[in-house]
């Protein structure tokens, strides 16, 4: 590994100031060198606060610094995909927080972009840097768990601010689907290995915001393998994962953290421990190496385009209150 990669920040938000920018200071490939915001002292408070040299009072002048090999797009959903084609068309490459896009016209035209500047793009799902998960993809690959046919995935937890929080906001393509169980349908869809051939969903609608608060999904796969899917914005803080096989299951009570895993195959249970990591610092390197090394990325964006299609089934299907193909 050789190099270092520099990027840039569009947007103060809360995740880049919390996971994203420490992150950098754990990758020994990675830089945040310019952070930017639509208003000039928001983005010099935020550069003071976390130590970064450069900032800018927009998106646009942050895409003109030559030192920027990379930018991190956490900005709401609606806006994933302006974004990050400006910044292809200028020579970045993307980390883009999850979801990719709320559509798949929307990620295709992300994907051509990046294709058409030879950048990379890549979807944060950082729960795949829990070093448990690459367990659990091993269980399932040499066959110790039998046949897979159930997976189970939830994420929920508590907004606090509904007026505010760009999470629940319907302009901005927020919604407990969109936000958290982007998450789940990208663990149950990674971990059958395969897509969903329907699906069938059932949702509760914030009175005030007219978004999903509470989301449940079931995906039906091939040779009639079933997952579910739970995700919320209005409940405590929950994040398990589950696979069950013909001879054995595994479970985490949190895929993003969780140091612990419980596994049983042939009747036995056995509790498996990890080492903590830093998932986003982990990424970080990973997305670095793949740009500095010509590396291939985990996941390719086809991927983020893939999650958003059953994405658009499960809302289709809650809307209509059908069975919905994929």
């Amino acid at each position: 590994m050789s190099g270092i990669l520099n990027y840039g920040v569009i947007s103060t938000a809360s995740i880049a100031r919390s996971q994203h920018i420490p992150a950098a200071s754990e990758s020994e490939n990675s830089r945040i060198v310019a952070i930017s915001s639509r208003d000039s002292e928001t983005a010099r408070g935020a550069a003071a606060d976390l130590g970064i040299d450069t900032a800018y009072g927009s998106y646009d002048e942050l895409l003109t610094d030559y030192r920027i090999d990379a930018i991190i797009n956490p900005l709401p959903n609606s806006l994933h995909e302006e974004w990050s084609i400006r910044a292809a068309e200028a020579g970045k490459h993307i980390l883009c927080e999850k979801p990719l896009a709320p559509t798949p016209d929307e990620c295709q035209r992300m994907i051509d972009a990046a294709h058409a500047n030879d950048v990379l793009l890549y979807e944060g799902f950082t729960q795949h840097f829990n070093p448990l998960m690459s367990d659990i993809h091993s269980l399932i690959d040499d066959g110790s768990l039998g046949e897979v046919n159930y997976v189970r995935s939830e994420l929920t937890y508590t907004l606090a601010n509904w007026e505010t929080d760009v999470r629940g906001l319907k302009d901005l393509d927020g919604g407990a689907l969109l936000d958290a169980g982007c998450y789940a349908v990208n663990n149950v869809r990674t971990l059958m290995g395969s897509e969903p051939l329907e699906v069938a969903a059932q949702q509760r609608v914030h009175a005030g915001n007219q978004v999903d608060a509470l989301f449940t999904g079931t995906l039906k796969f091939s040779d009639d393998r079933l997952a579910y899917i739970c995700t919320g914005m209005q409940q405590p803080f929950r994040c398990m994962l589950e696979v069950v096989g013909t001879n054995g299951l595994v479970r985490t009570e949190n895929f993003f953290t969780a140091t612990e895993l419980t596994v049983t195959v042939a009747g036995e249970t056995s509790v498996r421990t990890y080492d903590s990591v830093n998932r986003f610092a982990l990424q970080m390197t990973h997305f670095s190496d793949c740009v500095l090394n010509g590396k291939s990325l985990r996941k390719s964006a086809e991927d983020g385009k893939a999650n958003a299609a059953t994405l658009v089934a499960l809302k289709q299907s809650a809307q209509t209150g059908r069975v919905v193909a994929v």
